[in-house]
Parts: C-alpha cells; structure tokens; sequence
C-alpha cells in the first residue's frame, strides 16, 4: 500500500514518494501524491513540481531511486 496516497488511493510516482521523503521526513512509509501534498502544505501543485525540478538539478538522491 505504501505505493498509494495516505488520502485518497491514487498510485504515487517515484518523484511524489522522493517530494515526500524530502518535505516531511526520510524515514516516512506512507505517501501523499502531489494533490494531497499541496493541499497540507497550502501550495499549488506547480511550487511542488518547482521544488521537485530542484532537487533533481542539485542533485538530490531521493528523486533518482
């Protein structure tokens, strides 16, 4: 099930559950997708994906698994 969002069950991709890992914790088993992650924290879905193109440009290897 980790590969789900925690809310509303829709299949995750590598780069939400990395979003995730990142934002909340490295450590974290359950997932938000990208829709649900906005609504916490309050951001459009395109801040997300700017902090997503981010972290894969400095390198970041959550976003490479």
């Amino acid at each position: 099930m980790k590969d789900y969002c925690k809310q509303c069950g829709r299949k995750l991709k590598n780069d939400e559950i990395a979003l995730n890992k990142k934002l909340i914790h490295p450590e974290l088993e359950s997932f938000l997708c990208l829709t649900c992650l906005s609504e916490r924290f309050k951001l459009d879905e395109e801040k997300l994906n700017e902090k997503i193109a981010y972290f894969k440009r400095i390198g970041c290897t959550l976003f490479y698994m």
